[in-house]
């Protein structure tokens, strides 16, 4: 028995050797590049998270209830808690990192802990010239950390399907609802087959049907005291607009299958312009966001990165990376049960909404989960 706790308690040594290490390793890369230790809460306030996640956070995240400070989470990543010391130090540009420990509810089947170590990197930046150069930046320096190691690189850009959905010739409610549930796949497919003229009128007629059997207003009263934000007011007026929108400017079929090409593309990075241009149709903000996925493919082969061998997907990221509206990237092991070891990606319209300002900031960030560098 002693013999095998002492194996045991070997073992955990030297992975806690190991561990530090690699910590070393990668905070002399940061120091290198410039980059900023800074110590963040591991108590965030709900308040604003729920305004980053919505209230699914409550189903991936763990909440406490504070008499004095009111509902609090442990930290469920790095990038708000950082975001908000970078708003608070006056800065107009920063180039922070952080390590620590943050906190999800997994499934019961999924290898992954609730408590990971994790280092992060931010990258804050007022100038809106210097964003692709960021991008690039962010991305070779996590593959500068993990290039001893066996790993495949996927991404993404989301201005690409934002700026598709933005070219429908449809009303602006529409669009902002579909680019609202971008993250949600399953939703965002109903709701542009439901806002299409390819759904049938008499279907469309049988969802009013359902509307009509009650008085939505009466059915409030009934529902007793009111939670949120929306009033009852807000409630009644948004479900006649819904009523509205079933059928005033529909989405047209032609439309309906750009957007369905777009999301479809799946290449390699080097080949994903050609094939995005194929069904472009000349639209402008599509060509803008095309034109910044060239430079930052361009920016990427200076810097000696194997395009064929990284693979590009328009939906990359959309299930998980909530926050992000810009280029997103992540880096994948063999063994497909584990997480990928680092992902990140571009979030400047966050930024926009938090800084309360209209011209905003740019900003990029990646983790890195640094206990499973060693599983690979």
């Amino acid at each position: 028995m002693f013999e095998l706790e002492s194996k045991g308690q070997k073992k955990n040594n030297i992975d806690l050797v190991r561990l530090d290490s690699e910590k070393k390793r990668i905070f002399k890369i940061f120091e290198k590049s410039k980059l900023i230790e800074v110590h963040v809460p591991s108590l965030l306030n709900a308040s604003e998270l729920l305004d980053l996640y919505g209230e699914d956070l409550r189903l991936r995240a763990y909440t406490t209830s504070d008499p004095v400070l009111g509902e609090q989470v442990l930290r469920p990543d790095f990038t708000l808690p950082i975001l908000m010391y970078f708003l608070g130090s006056g800065r107009k540009e920063a180039k922070y990192f952080c390590l620590g420990n943050i906190w999800r509810r997994q499934k019961v089947s999924s290898i992954i802990p609730s408590e990971q170590l994790q280092v992060g990197f931010e990258f804050f930046d007022k100038s809106g010239n210097e964003k692709v150069v960021r991008d690039v930046e962010a991305y070779l320096l996590v593959m500068k950390i993990l290039k001893k190691f066996k790993v495949r690189a996927v991404t993404g850009d989301l201005q690409i399907l934002t700026s598709a959905i933005n070219e429908l010739n449809t009303s602006e409610y529409k669009k902002n609802a579909l680019k609202r549930h971008i993250w949600r796949p399953k939703k965002f497919k109903r709701l542009i087959e439901l806002f299409s003229n390819s759904r049938m009128a008499f279907q469309k007629k049988s969802i009013l049907g359902d509307f009509d059997k009650f008085s939505v207003e009466k059915s409030i009263n009934k529902s007793g005291p009111i939670f949120g934000i929306r009033t009852k007011r807000d409630i009644v007026e948004r479900t006649d607009l819904l009523k509205k929108e079933l059928f005033e400017n529909p989405i047209k079929t032609v439309d309906k299958s750009f957007i369905e090409k777009v999301q479809s593309v799946h290449s390699s990075l080097g080949d994903a312009p050609k094939i995005l241009k194929s069904i472009s149709e000349g639209s402008k903000k599509f060509s803008l966001a095309i034109d910044n996925l060239e430079k930052r493919i361009e920016l990427l082969k200076a810097g000696n990165i194997n395009l064929k061998e990284t693979e590009f997907m328009v939906t990359y990221g959309m299930t998980t990376l909530e926050y992000y509206d810009g280029f997103v990237f992540s880096f994948q092991v063999k063994n497909k049960r584990l997480p990928p070891v680092a992902q990140g990606g571009r979030y400047d319209s966050l930024c926009q909404t938090l800084a309360k300002n209209k011209n905003g900031f740019g900003a990029i960030g990646s983790m890195i989960r640094i206990d499973f560098l060693q599983k690979i």
